[in-house]
């Protein structure tokens, strides 16, 4: 699908990426699986609820931080939110620690499984968007996003 040159720097950086998750592994939890702000509603008393839990299972507690700040960070919204919900995990007992190097870790996990989406939603210009998710996997990866 892709030019023989993006998918060496595909590799290198999901390398690099399986890499920092082997190192800062996490806790293992009770993940939603694909948590992101349009799987949170309120309920009457205004409390946050999650849905769709479909994709559930047990993962690295980063798993989930990474997934909802790589939502965020490719719709264009700042960080703010994303660190937030970190911040929130981190004040959890008992689910272990959610380190800065396992959550840009994971972030960039989940910015390289979506590096198809271009693709698959029939973006003439797919190839330059694959490219500039892997630069932005990478540099989330290496702490230059946040």
């Amino acid at each position: 699908m892709f030019p023989g040159r993006f998918a060496g720097r595909f590799e290198t950086v999901a390398d690099d990426v399986l890499r920092a998750i082997a190192e800062n592994p996490g806790a293992a939890v009770l993940s939603h699986g694909d948590l992101s702000a349009d799987q949170v509603v309120l309920g009457e008393d205004g409390a946050p609820l999650l849905i769709d839990f479909d994709r559930m299972k047990m993962a690295p507690i980063g798993y989930d931080l990474g997934d909802f700040a790589a939502v965020e960070l490719l719709s264009g919204r700042d960080s703010s939110t994303a660190m937030a919900l970190a911040e929130a995990y981190r004040r959890v007992p008992g689910t272990g620690v959610v380190t800065d190097e396992s959550l840009r870790a994971w972030t960039a996990f989940h910015v390289l499984l979506r590096v198809t989406e271009a693709f698959r939603n029939l973006d003439p210009d797919c190839v330059n968007h694959a490219r500039q998710r892997v630069d932005l996997a990478h540099a989330v990866l290496r702490g230059k996003v946040e």
